[in-house]
């Protein structure tokens, strides 16, 4: 879930980062507020997606950066369309990952259980930290 949900976040930097442009040259947005507020919202997508993985907190942070790329719509409109385009995907990794890692941990598990039966038949100790309770 967490790669997928990177990876959504990371492509929603380079849509933030070519929206600069845009908001600058053809909806008048003066570029000393443009371009730091773009720049700063496309660094947090990446890291946001970096730290994905690795902390607990990234799922929600990225929620909180889907409705700040939604609220850009207020000074280039297309952002809403994309803002929502993104937040839909965003919403369609987790959910979408959620199965996947269901379907690995079951896979896991059942390659643990064939580990241990074949273990057990050729008279093998258990393997350490796999205890059947």
């Amino acid at each position: 879930m967490k790669t997928l949900t990177a990876s959504v976040l990371l492509f929603e930097s380079l849509v933030v980062l070519l929206a600069i442009p845009l908001a600058v040259s053809v909806y008048g947005v003066p570029a000393q507020y443009a371009v730091p507020g773009g720049l700063i919202l496309m660094f947090l997508c990446i890291y946001v997606g970096s730290v994905m993985r690795k902390k607990d907190w990234a799922l929600n942070a990225g929620w909180v950066l889907q409705a700040l790329v939604i609220l850009t719509g207020f000074l280039v409109p297309w952002m809403f369309l994309l803002g929502v385009i993104f937040a839909l995907l965003y919403y369609y990794a987790i959910t979408v990952g959620k199965r996947g890692d269901a379907i690995k941990a079951a896979r896991d598990a059942e390659v643990e259980a064939v580990i241990q039966g074949e273990a057990r038949e050729k008279g093998q100790p258990e393997l350490p930290g796999s205890e059947v309770s």
